[in-house]
C-alpha cells in the first residue's frame, strides 16, 4: 500500500508552433502516471506555460514567464523548424529556457534535461530559411556542449522516445530518493508494466527503423 506520492515534474519548452508534440507530452505524463505511478507511488506533472503562467508585468516578458514556473525535475525541449522569437536576452523563449535549465543542473544537478528535434520531411518552400538555420546553429551548439539530443519523424517515434526518457529519469529519480531515505526494497519499473504486448505490436514499424529504442526496450524487459 502507497503511503507517499511521490511527484515529479517534467517541463515541456518548445516554440509556440509545436502544439501537437507539447500535447503529446502531457499525454504520456497522464499516461505514465496511471500505467506506473498507480503502481509505485508517484505523479508525473507537466509543466507549461500554458497551465502554469498568469498574465503580469515586467520588463522582458519571458523573464516575467519563466519567473512564475515551480521547480521541475526534468527539463524536456523539442524543436522544430522554427526556432522562436528573441526575447531580449536570447534567441527565442525556448532558448532561455534551455540555458535556465543548464544552469541549474551546473549548480544543483537538476532537472535532468533532454531535447527532441524534428527531422520530418517538409516542403521547403513553405519553410521560413533563416529560421531553420537558427535551429540547426541550436542543435549543432547543445551538441557541442554534451546535450544528447535525439531526432524523430513524426508522433508515433517522438513518442516512444519521450516514453524511453522519461521512464529512465522516473527511474533514476526514484532510486535517489529511495537512497536518501534508506529504503531496503529498490524500485523496479518494466516497460511491461507501461504497455501491453498488443499496444507494443503497433510500434514494430518504429522500433525496426530505430535499433536504439529496441535495444533499450529489450533490455528493460531482460532485467525485470
Amino acid at each position: 500500500m502507497v503511503s507517499e506520492v511521490f511527484r515529479i515534474r517534467v517541463f515541456v519548452s518548445s516554440p509556440g508552433d509545436l502544439t501537437a508534440e507539447r500535447d503529446l507530452v502531457v499525454s504520456i505524463c497522464e499516461e505514465l502516471t496511471l500505467d506506473l505511478g498507480s503502481l509505485h507511488g508517484f505523479v508525473i506533472e507537466p509543466i507549461r506555460w500554458e497551465t502554469h503562467t498568469h498574465s503580469s508585468v515586467g520588463r522582458l516578458s519571458q523573464a516575467v514567464r519563466s519567473s512564475q514556473l515551480p521547480q521541475y525535475d526534468i527539463y524536456l525541449g523539442i524543436m522544430g523548424f522554427y526556432f522562436g522569437t528573441e526575447t531580449g536576452l536570447y534567441g527565442s523563449g525556448t532558448e532561455e529556457e534551455f540555458e535556465d535549465a543548464v544552469l541549474g543542473f551546473e549548480k544543483n544537478g537538476s532537472p535532468s534535461i533532454q531535447f527532441y528535434f524534428s527531422n520530418a520531411s517538409d516542403d521547403a518552400d513553405r519553410l521560413d530559411l533563416s529560421q531553420f538555420q537558427r535551429v540547426k546553429d541550436f542543435r549543432k551548439n547543445i551538441g557541442e556542449r554534451g546535450v544528447y539530443y535525439r531526432k524523430f519523424s513524426d508522433l508515433t517515434q517522438l513518442q516512444l522516445l519521450v516514453r524511453k526518457g522519461i521512464i529512465d529519469d522516473v527511474y533514476r529519480l526514484i532510486k535517489t530518493k529511495d537512497a536518501r531515505s534508506d529504503r531496503e526494497t529498490p524500485v523496479t519499473i518494466s516497460y511491461s508494466d507501461l504497455r501491453p504486448y498488443e499496444k507494443l505490436k503497433a510500434y514494430r514499424a518504429v522500433f525496426e527503423s530505430d535499433p536504439e529504442v529496441s535495444s533499450h526496450v529489450l533490455m528493460q524487459e531482460a532485467t525485470v
